[in-house]
């Protein structure tokens, strides 16, 4: 409690402040408000003064306030009011305003008062309804966006299977036959195909990230690097490459989505490989803050400039044409996918010539 010895020091540093304040005394009688007080509830001083309170409340909630005042005044401690439940006043309109209000005991030689300070957040109250509706449309938008690739892409697989088919049968048929130019025809149409069928897989696999995903389970992520190392074995010895792991967590995940994120990482650093130098990947992790797990994928690949880290995140974004690297622009774009549905960040620093690292930020509650 505080021991007042200049009341009128107390009342100017009351009058200063921002927001609204009101002192009124065990019965619940005003004796005191500031200028704030009066744009909020539209009542003059001398409307208020020695009045109750309670004009300031609606009817449907006088009785609860009236109990809360009495409990308040046996233990009286500064404390909010209604904390986790909201708070109603009422303008002199009859306009109802929502609040919140901060109670502060104070001690005179005239006896017990509290202090109340008094915050509108009617207008943030507003913006946080507005947000969570968008945040519902923008999750709905979101699924049925992903429905709707699921859906197009498989339906699309169907009909491109047969143009690949029937694109064969022409080159197997008619090459040499017709023309040189037919020969070309036929090669950028199958060619086409075979780089739209990839596309739709990648597609397909984004959508997949949430509408097929598996229960999270303990997920050893040494075992899973392993075998994606097994996996791409073929590739690796055709560039001659070296993939090192260290210390890798057993985490709470999707397992199967553990695999397609390391190897889509360990694919993308064979790809951006330099030319006659054989790839070097190093996979290890390490603890940061907070219990938080931070795993990097190390390269001594061909790099990227700075400016262009959060662009390979971006669905459909590629740094190099299809002659220089064949490729959709889609596999980082999934990588940055599982990690966001595992509540976790992916990033890269990188410099040109000099190799990338990829990182992998997991959160506290993954991790075993």
């Amino acid at each position: 409690m505080e021991n007042l010895t200049d009341e009128k020091r107390l009342r100017l540093l009351i009058e200063a402040q921002p927001i609204s304040m009101i002192m009124t005394d065990i019965t619940g009688k005003i004796t005191f408000i500031n200028k704030r007080t009066e744009t909020l509830f539209g009542y003059t001083q001398d409307e208020l003064i020695d009045q109750n309170i309670e004009m300031l409340v609606p009817k449907r909630f006088r009785k609860t306030h009236s109990e809360y005042t009495v409990s308040f005044f046996k233990e009286p401690q500064a404390r909010p009011m209604g904390a986790g439940r909201d708070l109603v006043g009422i303008h002199k309109d009859g306009r109802e305003i929502l609040i919140e209000i901060g109670l502060t005991p104070i001690k005179t030689e005239e006896g017990q008062f509290v202090l109340a300070s008094i915050i509108d957040i009617t207008e943030r109250k507003h913006l946080e309804e507005l947000l969570k509706q968008k945040t519902i449309e923008l999750e709905r938008s979101n699924k049925e966006l992903e429905h709707f690739a699921f859906v197009a892409s498989h339906d699309l697989q169907e009909p491109l299977r047969q143009i690949i088919s029937f694109s064969d049968l022409l080159n197997k048929k008619y090459h040499n036959v017709i023309d040189e130019k037919a020969d070309t025809y036929l090669h950028y149409m199958h060619d086409s195909a075979l780089r739209m069928r990839m596309l739709i897989k990648d597609i397909l696999e984004l959508s997949r990230v949430t509408t097929k995903a598996l229960p999270f389970k303990p997920v050893n992520l040494e075992t899973v690097v392993h075998q994606v190392i097994n996996d791409l074995e073929v590739k690796i010895k055709e560039k001659h490459g070296k993939v090192e792991i260290s210390n890798l967590p057993t985490i709470n995940a999707e397992e199967n989505q553990m695999r397609q994120l390391f190897q889509n990482l360990i694919s993308n650093s064979l790809k951006f490989s330099k030319k006659n130098i054989s790839p070097h990947i190093i996979i290890e992790s390490k603890n940061i803050s907070n219990g938080k797990i931070e795993i990097k994928v190390q390269d001594n690949g061909i790099g990227f400039d700075k400016k262009d880290t959060e662009r390979i995140f971006q669905l459909f974004q590629r740094l190099h044409t299809n002659e220089e690297y064949e490729g959709t622009g889609v596999g980082l774009a999934i990588c940055k996918k599982i990690m966001e549905y595992h509540n976790g960040k992916i990033t890269a620093c990188s410099q040109v010539g000099k190799g990338t690292t990829f990182i992998l930020s997991f959160p506290s509650s993954t991790i075993f």
